[in-house]
């Protein structure tokens, strides 16, 4: 099953800011709030993630998380890995969680694999 995870967006060397400036004019509800990853909920199921960039982790404007359990990707051979350095500190990436590909245009695409997939 692949579910529509985030929108995310660039939130600069302290995402808290860019978080609590959204959170402010909009109203909507802290998740998650560090340094160099925030989160926002609508309310209407939207997730807005707030991201500084740092190795292994290449964040633009636009980009966009998948969500999926198992072997729900065989759509992404329409897509090209994006290989890239990554951080061994981050617990993302020694978990091979989040795995990122580029469309034809060169827009981003994270793919989230849950860890404990619910059906």
């Amino acid at each position: 099953m692949i579910r529509f995870y985030s929108v995310n967006l660039f939130g600069g060397e302290d995402t808290r800011i860019a978080s609590s400036f959204y959170k402010r004019l909009f109203g909507w509800k802290s998740v998650v709030e560090s340094e160099g990853h925030s989160e926002l909920f609508t309310g209407e199921g939207m997730r807005i993630v707030f991201s500084r960039i740092k190795p292994g982790c290449n964040v633009d404007p636009g980009t966009i998380t998948l969500e999926v359990d198992g072997d729900s990707e065989q759509f992404l051979s329409e897509f090209r890995k994006e290989e890239y350095e990554t951080e061994k500190s981050t617990p993302f990436n020694t978990e091979q969680r989040y795995v990122a590909y580029l469309d034809p245009w060169g827009n981003r695409i994270w793919i989230y694999r849950k860890s404990n997939p619910k059906n």
